[in-house]
């Protein structure tokens, strides 16, 4: 989640005090100081901030939740709890954007 919100503010062109700023307009505060330690994985990002930071950010909590940086190395293991260990990225992706896996067995 921490590459998500820095990937999309920097699309976006924002500085972390323009994102609290606009965030304090929408009555979802969170100051720059918070959203900088999101961003290090030092503070924990809730349902209602990852929302709120999405809707700013002109994405979805989908394509946050989804997200993983360029530089990730695979995985030993699933990419989240109670996948199967052959989900990659864009399988997982597609499931967040509704286009379910197959049930067909993989070959």
């Amino acid at each position: 989640m921490s590459d998500a919100i820095t990937h999309y503010r920097q699309l976006r062109e924002l500085t972390v005090d323009e994102l609290a700023y606009v965030l304090l307009m929408l009555d979802h505060p969170i100051s720059a100081d918070v959203l900088a330690e999101m961003e290090r994985c030092v503070h924990p990002v809730t349902v209602d901030d990852l929302v709120a930071i999405a809707y700013v950010l002109e994405t979805t909590p989908a394509v946050m939740l989804s997200h993983a940086p360029i530089d990730m190395p695979e995985p030993d293991g699933p990419l989240a709890a109670g996948l199967p260990n052959d989900v990659d990225q864009a399988e997982l992706r597609a499931g967040w954007r509704g286009r379910p896996r197959s049930t067909a067995r993989r070959g």
